[in-house]
């Protein structure tokens, strides 16, 4: 598919947002967007902020539904995925699982795949390979023509030195800073970029990444600056993407992202910021490893994974002040809410699930801090997710992990989720050292944040309404320090009926009504709360009848023993987490 064709689409399919790469506000309980937005131009007869309407039970404080007073009129936001490509092939899952009501759930395995072992993914997962040593017959970029600090662009003779490697071939950069105006894209199955030393600093605001667009494709050792201006939203506006223009059809495999620098610059200055989108984007690739890279300063997500992505790690990674959540996964089911009805969900719910549910992924060891505005680890949607072994620290403006269903962005839901030895400190109790939003509004979302909405029409289907919730979460031996609210939360919305209001394409006025429901099964156990803003420690908030399974044990706040009415001690409830083979 043409780059010129996939923006075309983008632009047409994009609406207004807040936060969390496809995922709502940062600053909300559900935020919600209007219909349509360009990525130039407001939509016709629109009012440009999107406004919802709350019932009388809902607490302020809870529901903060609002739209970023930051974000320019127009503006394409990262927020939102890129809903193309309908003709892809399945992606594998688990071939047995079933939804929660026992519907069979079919996600078979994508054209010349293999389904990986259902093995539980642990600490096994979390060790890396040593890393690789330059092999005989490496290129260097300066036999085509690529000279470093000379001040003189250096893009076509890259772009000329990536094309002529063989596959499997590396390609080394002496040390010194190259410059590049375009996106870089590494077509060449197996192909290397290795850096001795080397910066590559882009001075294209909308086109300035390294593109891993084959199999095998990976990047090692570079530091990465770039110019940029306002967020943006594209894979190639991104600073490092696994992203295949050329094959829709499978995904692309075997991509390592490792040790590289994405640094910003003097605030205020063009380069204050490390990339125009996100730092690392992954769209539509399996068993990648992100690893041991550092990511500064990003307009949008430091960290967005989406389209199906799955069997991936992402470890040790340290990423400081973005401008949206720090690692964010996310998955649609629609490509927007005034276009995709229930109906059409239910009639094609297995193969939207094959070509969009990010799953299996590990996110460990990261050390994130300080993004002022989203999350610092969110699912949007997703299946058998291990978050574990994480230091968030100062989430300024939102939850630390945040794991939820936003109809107003047609996610899907979010099960099978482990989140275990996290360390969590200063969950909006700071306001942000760095931000281009000036200090946003604080969510009052809690350390450890789970809820799900769904739209009225579809809550008529049993498939949709046991799919479209957050449910089999496993939380344990976490702990969460300084909060400005609780330590952690579940069903804010639960019985809550609120409504999304905005425009189509056309410019008609619509409205879509949706409740909150109940969170769960969930398992919370051995988790510690100290200095928390707000008891209790946990507020589990479960209001409908049939509250599902909430199994407590060994949680302490400040030492003592706490829970909840909601709690129950008798029986626990089977997660696994990410699923793959890892050594």
């Amino acid at each position: 598919m043409s780059k010129s064709l996939i923006q075309s689409l983008l632009i047409t399919s994009l609406c207004a947002s807040l936060a969390a790469c496809g995922g709502g506000g940062g600053g909300s309980s559900e935020s919600a967007p209007i219909g349509t937005a360009s990525a130039s131009v407001a939509p016709a007869n629109d009012t440009s902020t999107p406004t919802t309407t709350a019932s009388s039970q809902d607490n302020v404080d809870e529901l903060a539904f609002t739209s970023d007073p930051n974000a320019p009129v127009g503006t394409v936001d990262p927020a939102i995925d890129l809903p193309f490509d309908p003709e892809l092939n399945p992606i594998p899952n688990d071939p047995n699982e079933v939804a929660e009501d026992g519907t069979a759930i079919s996600l078979a395995t994508s054209a010349g795949g293999t389904m990986r072992a259902a093995a539980l993914s642990g600490a096994a997962c979390e060790g890396l390979p040593a890393m690789p040593s330059v092999p005989s017959g490496a290129r260097s970029v300066r036999e085509f023509g690529a000279i470093p600090n000379d001040n003189i662009d250096d893009t076509a003779a890259i772009q000329r030195a990536l094309n002529s490697l063989q596959p499997g071939q590396w390609l080394r950069f002496p040390a010194g800073r190259y410059i590049h105006n375009k996106s870089l894209w590494m077509h060449v199955p197996g192909s290397v970029m290795w850096s001795d030393g080397a910066t590559l600093h882009a001075t294209n605001k909308t086109d300035q990444g390294i593109m891993l667009a084959a199999d095998g494709a990976s990047i090692y050792g570079f530091t990465l600056t770039a110019v940029s201006d306002v967020r943006r939203t594209t894979p190639w506006e991104s600073r490092i993407a696994i992203f295949d223009d050329v094959r829709n059809t499978a995904p692309t495999r075997n991509n390592v992202i490792r040790r590289n620098k994405i640094l910003a610059g003097t605030p205020g200055t063009s380069t204050a910021n490390g990339a125009s989108a996100a730092g690392i984007y992954v769209y539509f690739a399996e068993n990648f490893l992100i690893a041991e890279n550092e990511i500064h300063r990003t307009l949008s997500d430091g960290m967005h994974i989406t389209r199906a992505s799955a069997y991936g790690r992402v470890l040790n990674n340290k990423i400081r002040e973005t401008g949206d959540d720090m690692i964010g996964m996310v998955s649609l089911l629609g490509d927007n809410w005034t276009k995709t009805s229930a109906q059409v969900e239910v009639n094609s719910f297995s193969e939207r699930a094959r070509r969009n549910v990010v799953h299996d992924i590990v996110v460990a060891g990261n050390d994130l801090a300080g993004q002022y505005w989203g999350r610092g680890i969110s699912v949007v949607g997703g299946r058998g997710i291990t978050i574990r072994d994480n230091k968030i620290n100062r989430p300024t403006q939102a939850a630390a992990i945040y794991l939820a269903r936003e109809p107003g962005y047609m996610t899907f839901g979010v099960h099978n989720i482990v989140v275990k030895n996290n360390y969590i400190s200063e969950v909006q109790t700071t306001n942000p050292v760095y931000s281009v939003k000036g200090i946003p509004a604080k969510s009052n979302q809690a350390g450890i944040e789970m809820y799900a909405n769904i739209f009225d029409d579809e809550s008529r289907y049993s498939l949709l309404r046991s799919e479209l919730r957050v449910a089999r979460v496993h939380v344990e031996n976490n702990t969460v320090d300084r909060t400005k609210n609780n330590g952690l939360r579940t069903g804010v919305t639960a019985g809550k009926r609120n409504k999304i209001v905005g425009r189509t394409s056309e410019g008609a006025y619509i409205e879509r009504w949706y409740t909150g429901v109940n969170v769960g099964p969930v398992n919370l156990a051995n988790n510690k709360f100290t200095n928390i803003g707000s008891a209790p420690a946990m507020r589990l908030m479960n209001s409908i009848t049939g509250n599902p399974a909430t199994y407590c044990s060994n949680n302490l706040m400040s030492g003592l023993l706490t829970g909840s009415s909601l709690c129950n001690t008798s029986s626990t409830t089977a997660v696994t987490g990410a699923r793959l083979t890892c050594g």
